[in-house]
């Protein structure tokens, strides 16, 4: 017994000395091309890891930039060089005759090859100056890990290759762990949002009598937000959007709220552009499948705005240091965190509009009444909350993407107000899912909100983002 497990350790142990034997026994022309090939494919993988998600705006900023040392850049840093740097280091340290000059070689064509691959992927506005800038620390972290490699290869240390073997499978599984958030995970039902209701050319006359809205009104505390806030219309032709825009309320409302954003310390979030040009724009990278994902047939899913809008952010160099959800819908894994509660609350709401970094956007539910105190759903919508009336707790301010608005006129907060009435008892039926209860949650109405007689709308969710640099 004694005899045939040392003989099983002693195959084990010999077993990467069997690798490496029959890796060398290849001649040094093939051995030479089969080390290029496998650095090639996994420096491929490690820098598109950024590449991808640097390219899909990568236009030239015609705005200055400004470099400052932060300590907090440090651990990013590393954590850049480790991934980019170890396939280097991982060949320097088992090969002797692997030189310094043959990581470079592979780590310039591997950096030509990814780049070529992903800005052709998005659409190829890229920016040759951004390329040219990012090769620096690509190479810098190929030559940092060859040093480290040529280092390693030096020591005399009792099975050093397995144990580079065991490093090297801890930092593919770090890599994988770290990337595994910036996937596209899809949520595990989309929300249908498109706006029949809203589909008009101008908006519907309004059904509270303005008398009863303006000398009672106090729009003071948020005045200045709702009249920088832009109305955009998700069915302008200058867009261009797909579908003609019948389903674009997700990605025109976002970007209402993110231009105001712009304009109030963070300008890096609007492209450039002059006029509405800028907003459509940005429209259309928020739609995109990097960001949204919004369906021309279907609209854009809580899940996905929420992604999305933590992506838009972060891709164009802040944070989001708060960002909630409160509704019924179902989101994916990755977007699970987010959730604070299953309905939203007014004070909430407001809290996150008084913030002068704060956004909020509600989406509103179509909904069909089928009998006493039953709702089906039908369809959705989504709209940017941009104010809300200090005299009557109940009321809100809102740029309706399915409505023009005022044209070049600020808008009127007495066309931009919904009335929002708790329901006490009822249920909600979502057609694809279990009913919900809809007490406590919010039926609205108002000239803001223009509806069919048949149709009745519920505040469906909420997400609140508050937005700060780095």
């Amino acid at each position: 017994m004694n005899t045939n497990s040392n003989s099983g350790k002693d195959n084990v142990s010999a077993l990467p000395a069997q690798i490496v034997g029959k890796f060398e026994a290849l001649g040094e022309s093939q051995k030479k091309a089969f080390e290029y090939l496998v650095l090639f494919i996994a420096l491929s993988v490690c820098y598109s890891c950024y590449l991808k998600s640097s390219y899909h705006n990568a236009s030239c900023s015609t705005s200055p930039m400004v470099v400052s040392i932060n300590m907090a850049l440090l651990l990013p840093i590393l954590k850049f060089l480790l991934i980019n740097g170890w396939p280097c280091a991982l060949l320097a340290s088992l090969d002797g005759a692997w030189r310094g000059k043959d990581s470079a070689q592979v780590a310039l064509a591997t950096y030509a090859a990814t780049n070529m691959f992903w800005i052709h992927k998005y659409g190829g506005n890229y920016c040759p100056y951004s390329v040219a800038f990012w090769l620096t620390p690509y190479s810098l972290s190929a030559v940092a890990g060859h040093g480290v490699g040529a280092g390693l290869r030096g020591l005399r240390l009792p099975g050093k290759t397995p144990i580079l073997l065991a490093i090297l499978l801890a930092v593919a599984v770090a890599l994988c762990w770290s990337h595994v958030r910036a996937r596209k995970l899809q949520p595990a039902r989309i929300m249908n949002t498109t706006a029949q209701p809203v589909a008009v050319a101008a908006p519907a006359p309004a059904t509270t009598p303005l008398a009863d809205i303006g000398p009672k009104a106090d729009y003071s505390a948020t005045a200045e937000r709702a009249a920088g806030t832009p109305h955009f219309w998700q069915l302008d032709p200058r867009g261009g959007f797909k579908n003609g825009g019948k389903d674009y309320c997700g990605p025109v409302a976002i970007s209402d709220s993110l231009v105001y954003l712009a304009h109030h310390g963070f300008p890096e979030l609007l492209p450039d552009g002059e006029g509405d040009q800028a907003q459509i724009d940005l429209i259309n990278s928020l739609a995109s499948p990097h960001y949204l994902g919004t369906d021309p047939d279907k609209g854009t899913g809580s899940g996905s705005v929420l992604r999305g809008i933590e992506k838009y952010v972060v891709a164009h160099g802040y944070q989001c240091t708060t960002m909630e959800y409160k509704g019924m819908y179902e989101l994916g894994r990755r977007e699970r965190e987010f959730i604070v509660a299953d309905r939203p609350d007014l004070d909430w709401m407001k809290k996150g509009m008084l913030d002068p970094h704060g956004a909020v956007w509600l989406a509103v539910g179509w909904y069909t009444q089928t009998g006493e105190g039953h709702w089906k759903r039908t369809g959705g919508h989504w709209v940017p909350m941009v104010g809300f009336d200090a005299a009557d707790p109940c009321a809100l301010l809102i740029h309706n993407p399915g409505t023009r608005g005022n044209g070049d006129r600020p808008d009127d907060p007495a066309q931009d107000v919904v009335h929002l009435k708790e329901v006490s008892a009822g249920t909600l039926d979502m057609d694809d899912g279990p009913e919900h209860d809809a007490a406590g949650r919010y039926i609205l109405s108002g000239p803001g909100l223009p509806i069919g007689p048949d149709k009745v709308a519920f505040l469906d969710s909420a997400i609140v983002v508050v937005v700060s640099k780095l």
